[in-house]
């Protein structure tokens, strides 16, 4: 058992107790970073290249989606002028 936490006396130091759990977060998270892949020094970078690509892919998904309503749009009043057409031409002979 360690010692980190107590003074010379054995007494309870906040200070040097509140130092260990910060170094044992620390050696913690580092230790779960390196288990997921992302220990090396560039990994941060890895990372922000990562959130850009979805963010391209979220444009790219909602430039498709406008895309398509725009298609759908333009199919429908394409079909309703060629009925209007052709109803008027059926009704003026």
């Amino acid at each position: 058992m360690s010692d980190e936490g107590f003074d010379v006396d054995g007494i309870y130091d906040p200070k040097g107790l509140e130092a260990a759990l910060h170094r044992a977060a620390r050696h913690g998270a580092r230790d779960a970073l390196k288990e997921i892949g992302l220990g090396e020094p560039d990994s941060g970078e890895k990372v922000r290249e990562l959130l850009n690509w979805l963010d391209t892919v979220k444009i790219l998904k909602r430039g498709f989606f406008q895309t398509t309503v725009r298609i759908f749009t333009a199919s429908f009043w394409i079909l309703m002028l060629g009925g209007i057409l052709s109803y008027i031409k059926d009704h003026i002979k």
